[in-house]
């Protein structure tokens, strides 16, 4: 079965509001009872992410762990970088500057996007390259993010 690929488009244009769109994201697929693997760009990302998570609303806590950490067994949503993935066969939320090559794996794949033109350029190869694979990947613009 192949991937619901989704790329969600915020207005922002800052690496902090991608993360944030990210912590939502997560937060989100978590409360619908979805297992969910974040994965970043690099060790720097992940570390912030991970914070971000933490405190990014005064209402909800999203239980998270980094993959490589000793709680992660436990954390429906895990955040990676590099070769370090969580196949959960449910969602990834994938901030990477490639595609992780075992994407299809996983029922629902996630792209942030912000106005950012090393963002936009990278997500724009993205699109193309799920295309190429036979996917239909569907944007999903968001008019406050």
């Amino acid at each position: 079965m192949s991937p619901q690929i989704d790329f969600y488009i915020s207005q922002g244009s800052t690496t902090e509001q991608r993360l944030l769109l990210a912590c939502r994201l997560a937060d989100k697929a978590f409360r619908s009872g979805h297992a969910v693997h974040v994965h970043c760009a690099d060790a720097a990302q992940a570390q912030q992410l991970d914070d971000m998570l933490w405190n990014f609303q005064a209402t909800s806590f999203v239980p998270h762990a980094q993959v490589h950490s000793n709680d992660a067994d436990n954390a429906p949503v895990r955040i990676g970088h590099g070769a370090t993935l969580w196949l959960n066969n449910d969602v990834l939320i994938n901030l990477d500057r490639a595609v992780p090559a075992a994407f299809a794996q996983y029922a629902r794949v996630l792209e942030v996007v912000v106005q950012d033109s090393a963002v936009l350029d990278n997500t724009r190869e993205h699109w193309r390259y799920y295309k190429q694979l036979g996917h239909e990947p569907q944007r999903r613009e968001l008019a406050n993010a």
